[in-house]
């Protein structure tokens, strides 16, 4: 009997080693973990979120770049100018046409995009902007429109380029009707300005085109001095001290004041562009900086 006591110990040795089997892995475990944790401090064990938007305070950036761009209308920009496509008497949306070319013999096929803009209200100037609400122009910039009048309008209709613009009733324009006549206007105070102060406002350029033909319409805003191009071509040079200095740009549409059954200007703009005026040194005249699309 006494000789069987050791053999009943055994069961309490093996849990005895387990026991400290377990201990020992463990603390290897640990060990292992922590100099994993050392040897790479730049992987964090907890990541908080950053704080709501709301909660943090940031002051607002002051820097900026010169905005400047070229529009051929091909979809990109599309949410950028003013579309109407539901009312009766308006119709502003940017289309797509595909021009067959033939050259060489061979027949090749291009879809181009363009902005038609059509006005039937009577005796009205229709402004159809560029972004209004998240871009404002100043000075120093220069404008171009490549416009297309239809002949369908009266040719007493004009379209141009519409600057500085505030609102409907504080904006300026640089224009061509379909009698290739050209004017410089200020719209303000509830009046239209011709800012020449000519006795005849519409005056006649051997450079435009008839109506049905393409004119490129170019306006340099250099802040006292506004030039006025068409086809490359300066017609109209004023200087005057300006009301207001920024606002939005765009398209100007406007059907003719006579009487008759029913009114109609139409344009298409097959390019828009915005290019920052670079001041010129002593010896230089003042030019373009390079066009960024």
């Amino acid at each position: 009997a006494r000789a069987a006591r050791p053999l009943s110990l055994l069961p309490w040795m093996i849990v005895s080693i387990a026991v400290a089997f377990v201990i020992i892995l463990g603390w290897l475990v640990f060990n292992l973990q922590t100099s994993q944790l050392i040897a790479n401090p730049a992987e964090p064990t907890l990541r908080l979120a950053p704080p709501p938007i709301g909660t943090r305070r940031f002051a607002p950036s002051m820097t900026r770049g010169p905005i400047e761009f070229v529009d051929t209308f091909s979809g990109e920009r599309r949410h950028y100018w003013q579309i109407t496509t539901n009312e009766p008497d308006i119709y502003r949306n940017i289309e797509r046409r595909t021009e067959t070319i033939i050259q060489g013999g061979q027949i090749t096929q291009t879809e181009s995009g363009f902005y038609r803009i059509r006005n039937t209200l009577r005796a009205t100037a229709l402004t159809s902007l560029f972004d209004p609400e998240g871009h404002s122009f100043g000075t120093q910039y220069i404008y171009e429109a490549d416009l297309t009048l239809s002949p369908e309008g009266q040719r007493e209709s004009a379209a141009g380029i519409v600057f500085r613009y505030r609102n409907e009733d504080q904006y300026y324009v640089f224009a061509i009707n379909g009698f290739g006549q050209v004017s410089m206007w200020m719209r303000a105070d509830g009046e239209w300005t011709e800012l020449r102060g000519l006795e005849q406002q519409w005056t006649t350029v051997e450079a435009a085109k008839p109506v049905g033909e393409l004119n490129r319409l170019r306006l340099v805003d250099n802040r006292r001095v506004l030039q006025g191009y068409v086809n490359d071509v300066l017609v109209i040079e004023v200087t005057a001290e300006p009301r207001w200095e920024s606002g939005a740009i765009g398209i100007y549409l406007a059907t003719t004041q006579s009487r008759v059954p029913n009114p109609l200007a139409e344009v298409i703009v097959t390019r828009f562009s915005a290019q920052e005026l670079r001041r010129p040194r002593a010896s230089e005249t003042p030019t373009a900086t390079t066009l960024k699309s």
